[in-house]
């Protein structure tokens, strides 16, 4: 594995959580091109709406306009809100809450502050990056945060949309990390390159032993688990984990 991708890197003032929460909030500018783009497309079906007559003979763009505009318009509505909640109420931000999630008791979790302090402090000092990622001695850092120890099951998905427009064709690619924890919570991370996904990974197979690395198209599979299931399968981890422990103490004492 490259070291380049395993570098440390100086935490930033205030911290990587913060950090990532003003990353968050840098989505009002794509907020406000949705907003504009939905405003634009609301007035093509208000104006000949309102002009009546010749103007309504031909209805189907006008409606289609309204669709991809309420639409378009929702969109930024929620982006909008996601970033300015999570900048101004940082306790309830979306990386608070999967440190929080992650807790022996979630509901008797310490303040905000706290909560930041020891995945920053984790991540400052044991932190290997990969990209957007990076993985300390007991925390997980992405758009989200998880505890090692509770991790049972880890996707990655590699995708790649086709669009073609006017006669040109462009394309979009999806890099995401999924994990499950041992209460079949999901924890989330937007990766932007393939090596970056590759090599976390690799890194997370030898920190996590115990562990499942499945193809994302098992994905489904596993969140639809019933809790009976999900027992079963967390009762398979511990058995794999006792056996390995078992293994390793018998080589110590050979």
């Amino acid at each position: 594995m490259s070291s380049e991708k395993q570098r440390k890197i100086t935490m930033p003032k205030g911290g990587w959580c913060r950090k990532r929460i003003k990353e968050r909030a840098e989505n009002k500018v794509f907020a406000l091109l949705f907003f504009v783009v939905g405003v634009i497309m609301l007035v093509n079906f208000i104006v000949p709406l309102a002009a009546g007559g010749s103007a309504l003979t031909d209805i189907s763009p006008v409606i289609a306009a309204a669709v991809i505009g309420l639409i378009v318009f929702g969109v930024g509505g929620y982006i909008g809100y996601c970033s300015l909640h999570d900048t101004f109420v940082p306790a309830q931000s979306r990386i608070a809450r999967s440190i929080r999630s992650q807790l022996e008791y979630p509901d008797s979790a310490p303040p905000v502050d706290e909560l930041f302090e020891m995945v920053d402090k984790d991540i400052d000092e044991n932190g290997e990056w990969f990209g957007r990622a990076a993985v300390g001695d007991e925390w997980l850092f992405g758009d989200e945060a998880s505890l090692l120890s509770r991790v049972r099951v880890v996707f990655g998905l590699k995708a790649i949309q086709h669009h073609r427009s006017h006669g040109s064709r462009t394309y979009n690619r999806t890099i995401r990390l999924y994990v499950m924890d041992d209460r079949h919570q999901i924890q989330e991370t937007r990766l932007y390159e393939y090596n970056d996904l590759d090599e976390l990974l690799e890194y997370l197979q030898q920190r996590l032993p115990d562990a499942l690395f499945r193809p994302y198209s098992e994905f489904g599979k596993y969140k639809k688990m019933t809790d009976r299931e999900w027992y079963a399968l967390e009762q398979e981890y511990i058995a794999r984990k006792q056996q390995r422990e078992k293994e390793y103490e018998t080589q110590q004492n050979a």
